[in-house]
């Protein structure tokens, strides 16, 4: 049989466990970019009834027709969200990271990508969330 003192101290450690996580749903980054530079994308992630857990952002870029929705033509990068190392990501809100355009990629009209690979709800379902925005990309200064 159950003592009440355990099922009041079960329940006092339930009542503590967060019901809501982090999910990213957006990005904003400059409409103009050098080649060679670094610019600043800002995300933003609100709260999610559902464990939502986001591993990381896989960047990249794709040109007009924007026809591949994982990364793109071109790899920009990652952002680790978990573990040593992470970066830091607020439960809601916003937090920055900065990207570098390497040297001697072509110039014009393209679509940054942000691949999240995320975890969601009790069975731990994985899933890819894919966002983008229009940038150009200009010759080095």
């Amino acid at each position: 049989m159950v003592c009440v003192k355990s099922l009041l101290a079960a329940g006092a450690a339930l009542a503590n466990v967060s019901l809501t996580h982090a999910w990213i749903y957006a990005i904003s980054a400059p409409e103009t970019a050098a080649v060679g530079s670094i610019f600043t994308v800002t995300i933003t992630n609100g709260l999610h009834i559902q464990n939502y857990q986001n591993f990381g952002i896989i960047w990249g870029f794709q040109r007009p027709p924007y026809q591949d929705r994982v990364t793109g033509e071109f790899e920009l990068g990652w952002t680790n969200l978990v573990g040593p190392g992470a970066t830091p990501m607020p439960p809601s809100g916003n937090f920055t990271v900065e990207l570098t355009i390497p040297d001697g990629w072509p110039t014009g009209d393209v679509q940054l990508m942000a691949v999240t690979p995320i975890r969601v709800g009790a069975l731990g379902s994985t899933d890819l969330v894919y966002l983008s925005q229009n940038m150009t990309l200009t010759a080095a200064t």
